[in-house]
């Protein structure tokens, strides 16, 4: 029997191995990355256990995605009076040596498992203990947060919580790092009391720890679990289509109070540790059933996918989320500051039709509610815009260059009809195929706001008809910028027959039709220009460029059958042969790019394969990289193929790579779009003349004067607007057009949103080992968000009723909001009009079998 006594600083699920033997360090798989996700949860919960060379050692630091910033983290277990330091690089205290790893989509399992603690050593932080409720827990923030800002890739407003259920064998301290270690290595536990001397993180290092005795242990392995959460509210600042508005984390729907969500957090643990391991079971087993080599892809790219979004609500009057406004906003991690960028976004769909199409959903709505409400002139609507902005403020791209409209509107295009064809649910794209947008005037001075309908899907369509099949003065996501790019070029095709599968969903047939020959009519064209050879050159008559046409997989994810199978054949043999004389590390994504991979892009080719043999030897090529430790850094998206050498803002931590479950889209089934049963739903215009005759004198009458009565009233509208900014000329940014939709994604499950119960059930919270919450050399992010008040000077018995005092942005209003929310009425009651008429004859939404034939 052995006594065990566990000192921490910071949370997570912890495994204690009490023989803290030499062994030979093992895998479970034969599997050994650079680094290993120790608390991966979001953009700014985001540490990872380094292991390059095949370090055997968890006696370092834990660091921030960017390898750039410490995030100081130790642990000591006290076994019959012998104390061992299991995590960090404190000189008190034996070592441990890591005996064996096991790498899950939802969790690092280590022999001994370590945790984590956040800081920035040139701030001024202040600190609390809570020991009411049925949890004790530290919390730690800047004295003076920076809203909305961020240094070296962390926050500059985060609240950082360690937390552990209550037990009769939990003791406490806040204190320097040497003192609180000191302490429990003398005795065993620690001493309830709080060093109450505000200052630097770096000054005389203040650690948060908590320590629990296990008493006798008999067996070989005991187990606690502690908690460490990185709390920023609001998250974003977003401008929606009713003005800017601050964004809450989504657990806010039932949690007005962080005490209850920490203890419930605490409390649902071995819950969600239930949940993930049947999602790990389910995961593994689809990505075994193809390769081990696969199968570990998909565990090293999970939770590193999924820490890229925040999922989001408003808030309601009494505090709490408002579960009929969801949405979610990207991070572009590892890459660019930018917030929702489409390119990554696409990237990384797969592992959201994986889990849960509502999650693609969530991500793309924002996207398109700001650029259908844009009421500037600086903004080309004709295609679709490449961001919302710098994280974490979502007030819009700064402009909409075209150089990228192929690239953006042709990854939107598809996927708006994957979320359909995957989720079953139409009312994203129904929603903005028929809008009523506001432009401005460019040559009236007073620059009057002009009303028309407007069909934001088709006019991206209509723009990649037109400039698709020979791209020019375009830039790729690959940062190539070559005229003629088959690669590009077939992606905007796709995206047209994308929407035609949108079109079907809405039951226009003409328009169904239409863009099918289109798409039909441009592959045919481009497959004479692309393909020499028997597979596809990268340029256009440039019989040497080559690459991967991973863009071929958006018509493999559709099922659209656009391209012809001997395309597909004839690029599979080309990979095959090409396979046989690449580098350690794979094929160049193109000839352009020479020595460079892309893992996503690998795998995306991958899934368009036509034979099992080349989509493995594709699959081991990216496994390859993920599993080369030799040099430091997460799985990064880019690489080069000789070294395995990354590169410095190409994808380090990136959310892309949710690319990983490219292969099992592949398998998903297509399921009938429901579009949403409304009266209002937008006509077909080109099938009109087929319904003329059903329509009676009373239908026509009501519609000729309800037109007359909308044209007065947007008359006045736009009269009354005149008038007032001839008053007042400010430059105020115009606010999107205000836009009350429900909720948008009819989720799964009766308690709101939630993944499905067959596959897509949520990512639990990283578990994590406690240790000194010594905040270590991080740089903190500044933005703002809901905070707790902040502590006393001394340990506090806070009751769970104290909220969150929410931070609600600048309120940027002006006369024209006001005038636009009149506005909205007006149309709402014109839409109820129109209702009325077209009740008349109501058309049923189209019904699809699992083939996605009518």
């Amino acid at each position: 029997m052995h006594n065990s006594i566990i000192y921490f600083v910071f949370h997570l699920a912890f495994a204690l191995n009490t023989l803290l033997a030499n062994s030979q360090f093992t895998s479970t798989r034969n599997f050994y990355p650079a680094a290993y996700p120790l608390a991966v949860r979001s953009p700014y919960l985001n540490a990872w256990a380094l292991t390059q060379n095949g370090t055997t050692s968890l006696n370092i630091w834990p660091m921030h995605w960017d390898d750039d910033s410490i995030l100081g983290m130790t642990g000591y277990v006290r076994i019959d009076g012998v104390a061992w330091q299991w995590s960090g690089d404190s000189p008190i205290g034996n070592r441990t040596t890591l005996e064996n790893t096991e790498i899950t989509p939802t969790r690092s399992i280590f022999t001994i498992l370590a945790e984590w603690a956040s800081g920035d050593p040139k701030q001024v932080v202040t600190w609390s203990t809570t020991t009411a409720g049925l949890s004790v827990y530290h919390q730690v923030s800047r004295q003076m947060p920076q809203p909305m800002t961020e240094i070296k890739n962390i926050a500059e407003d985060s609240n950082v919580y360690f937390a552990m259920s209550q037990n009769p064998g939990l003791t406490w301290q806040t204190a320097a790092d040497n003192v609180a270690r000191t302490q429990f290595m003398a005795k065993g536990r620690l001493l309830n009391t709080q060093d109450t001397n505000f200052r630097r993180i770096n000054d005389r290092f203040i650690v948060f720890a908590l320590s629990v005795d296990l008493g006798g242990i008999e067996s070989s392995t005991s187990s606690t679990v502690w908690s460490l959460g990185v709390v920023r509210d609001p998250v974003v600042m977003y401008s929606s289509s009713n003005g800017p508005q601050s964004r809450s984390p989504f657990f806010r729907i039932q949690y007005n109070h962080i005490g209850d969500a920490i203890d419930a957090f605490g409390k649902n643990y071995s819950s969600a540790v239930g949940t993930a391991n049947q999602l790990d079971r389910d995961i593994m087993r689809d990505g075994d059933a193809i390769s081990t080599e696969y199968g570990n892809l998909l565990a090293l790219s999970t939770r590193q996918a999924m820490a890229g979004v925040d999922i989001t609500v408003s808030l309601l009057a009494d505090g709490k989320g408002n579960l009929s406004d969801v949405k979610a906003f990207m991070k572009d991690t590892g890459t660019s500051q930018r917030i929702n960028p489409v390119d990554t976004i696409f990237a990384a769909f797969p592992i959201y039709l994986y889990m849960d199409p509502s999650l693609g959903g969530l991500l793309l709505d924002p996207l398109f509610e700001y650029q259908a409400s844009i009421v500037t002139n600086d903004f080309d609507v004709r295609f679709a815009g490449p961001d919302l902005g710098m994280y974490p403020k979502a007030f819009g791209s700064s402009g909409n260059n075209e150089n990228t409209a192929l690239e953006n509107t042709g990854n939107m295009l598809v996927m708006a009809l994957a979320h359909a064809q995957f989720s079953g649910d139409g009312t994203l794209i129904y929603r903005y195929v028929s809008i009523i947008r506001a432009t401005l005037s460019l040559n009236d001075e007073e620059r009057p706001v002009f009303f028309h309908q407007y069909d934001l899907l088709k006019t991206w369509t209509d723009y990649l008809i037109n400039d698709s099949l020979h791209p020019t003065n375009q830039l790729s996501s690959d940062r190539i910028a070559k005229d003629n790019m088959s690669n590009l070029a077939i992606k905007g095709i796709i995206g047209i027959a994308a929407m035609s599968g949108i079109s079907k969903a809405l039951n226009r047939a003409n328009d169904t039709e239409f863009y099918s020959t289109k798409a039909s009519e441009l592959l045919t064209q481009w497959a004479q220009l692309a393909t020499l050879g028997g597979h596809v050159v990268s340029i256009y008559n440039e019989p040497s460029s080559e690459g991967l046409i991973y863009n071929l997989y958006a018509d493999t994810l559709l099922q659209t059958k656009l391209v012809p199978k001997d395309v597909y054949d004839g690029l599979t043999s080309f990979y095959d042969n090409r396979a046989s004389q690449a580098p350690r590390f794979g094929l160049p994504y193109d000839s352009n790019a020479a020595g460079e991979a892309k893992a996503p892009w690998t795998i995306f080719a991958a899934a368009t394969t036509t034979n099992s043999s080349t989509r493995d030897k594709l699959i081991d090529m990216a496994h390859s990289r993920a599993a080369f430790n030799e040099t430091a850094g997460d799985f990064p998206t880019t690489y080069k193929t000789d070294t395995g050498q990354s590169f410095l803002n190409y994808g380090q931590a990136s959310p892309a790579q949710g690319a990983m479950f490219a292969l099992l889209t592949t398998r998903l089934e297509i399921k009938s779009i429901n579009v949403p049963a409304s009266s209002s739903q937008p006509p077909d215009n080109s099938d009109s003349e087929s319904t003329d005759s059903a329509v009676n004198a009373g239908v026509i009458a009501g519609a000729v004067i309800g037109s007359f009565v909308g044209v007065v009233l947007i008359a006045m509208c736009l009269f009354l607007l005149w008038r007032k900014r001839r008053q007042r000329r400010d430059q105020e940014r115009l606010k999107p057009i205000p836009f009350n939709p429900n909720l948008l994604y009819r989720q799964r499950g009766s308690s709101g949103f939630r993944l499905s119960a067959e596959r897509s059930r949520p990512t639990p919270a990283q578990p994590s080992s406690l240790v000194d919450a010594s905040p270590r050399n991080h740089p903190s992010r500044s933005e703002t968000y809901a905070r707790d008040s902040h502590a006393p000077t001394s340990p506090t018995n806070t009751s769970q009723s104290q909220a969150y005092s929410t931070y609600s942005g600048s309120q940027f209003t002006t006369d024209t909001s006001h005038l636009r929310h009149e506005i909205a009425n007006l149309r709402q009651q014109m839409v109820e009009m129109q209702a009325q008429q077209t009740a008349w004859a109501p058309t049923p939404p189209p019904r699809y079998d699992n083939s996605g034939t009518t």
